[in-house]
């Protein structure tokens, strides 16, 4: 009997009788197992009955492990980076850049795109963000896709991915970009910039000379935009609504000629709501300015801003989240099960609504 056979076996001795030796010489104290893998570890052997026979990257739980992912035939600890692994409350993502990131879309839940400073585009396949392209030293403001990808950018210009890029220099700096179809296609940024794609080419829409920064519809017939001291109604023609002293950063169509719209009354974050006789606003005192807001429903809404500040919407009022983060948070958006949010520093944070 070799030497490391003989001291395995007398350390299994003083560990007690049920002790198990593993083929690489790994003890596992009596109530572990060895684990079937190429290098052997102990693990119980309720981690190993959860993930027999299931792939990698399948979401299994034990009464040690509340959220866990199967690996290797063993229910392990899960990363917010897997998409399996679902969260309750918002968890940091591991992100690939230290760029602050300015918006974010989710195509499906593993095909999520954020856009930065720097030219930055980064993609989420459902186990980890990577980057996906570098725009030249454009900061990209917007981003939003379904088949197709466009890209809003201060250098006015969109960038739009079908496989290959192609950039459009428009007529100002763009700050935002949203599609019913990729035919149907709005972009809108600076002293009135509002541009409309056709599949084919960008044409100019008028719409008044404010700045706008946000633009978000639920139709070809139903899109808003939101910018300093106005916002409007695109229904065939773009119909504005003054509302002096505000300024919104962020703007999302919650259904027919309904809106919720964030950003600052240059004191204080602000949430206008577009209700049957109008637009209803109110302030969140603790902040400066709400930067983005995305819904999956009209009373299931979030919005970002300063501070790592996160809100939800249940239909009657607004409640802040805990969001782990002081950096700002600039955009939000998801789907039907997770909820992403991304801002300064690089930072991307995941949410899974229960």
């Amino acid at each position: 009997m070799g030497r490391v056979a003989f001291a395995a076996l007398f350390v299994a001795g003083c560990l007690g009788p049920r002790a198990k030796v593993c083929d690489n010489g790994v003890i596992c104290p009596e109530g572990l197992v060895c684990t079937g893998l190429d290098n052997p570890l102990c693990a119980t052997q309720e981690e190993l009955d959860v993930c027999k026979g299931k792939p990698d990257h399948t979401a299994c739980s034990t009464a040690a492990v509340a959220i866990g992912s199967c690996g290797g035939q063993l229910c392990g600890e899960c990363k917010p980076e897997w998409l399996e692994c679902r969260y309750g409350e918002w968890k940091p993502m591991m992100s690939p850049t230290d760029k602050q990131l300015n918006a974010v879309w989710a195509i499906a839940s593993n095909d999520v795109y954020a856009v930065g400073l720097e030219g930055t585009v980064l993609h989420y396949d459902g186990t980890a963000w990577s980057s996906f392209a570098t725009l030249g030293a454009a900061a990209l403001s917007g981003v939003w896709g379904s088949q197709e990808l466009f890209i809003s950018a201060e250098t006015a210009d969109v960038f739009h991915f079908t496989g290959t890029w192609q950039q459009s220099t428009l007529s100002r700096p763009m700050f935002g970009v949203w599609g019913a179809a990729t035919n149907d296609v709005f972009a809108v940024g600076l002293i009135g910039a509002t541009h409309h794609f056709d599949g084919s080419m960008w044409s100019t829409q008028s719409n008044g000379t404010a700045t706008w920064y946000a633009v978000s519809g639920t139709s070809a017939s139903n899109v808003y935009a939101a910018g300093a001291g106005v916002i409007a109604h695109w229904n065939g023609s773009w119909q504005p609504t003054t509302m002096a002293g505000d300024v919104f950063h962020g703007v999302w169509a919650s259904g027919q000629d309904r809106a919720i719209a964030v950003g600052t009354d240059n004191m204080h974050g602000l949430i206008a709501t577009q209700q049957a006789t109008g637009w209803d606003r109110q302030t969140v005192d603790q902040i400066f300015q709400l930067s983005g807001v995305w819904g999956k429903a009209a009373d299931d809404v979030y919005a970002v801003g300063d501070d790592g500040t996160i809100i939800h919407f249940d239909g009657a009022s607004w409640s802040p989240m805990a969001s782990g983060t002081q950096n700002q948070l600039r955009g939000i958006a998801g789907t039907a099960d997770e909820v992403f949010a991304v801002g300064a520093g690089g930072t991307i944070l995941r949410f899974s609504p229960r």
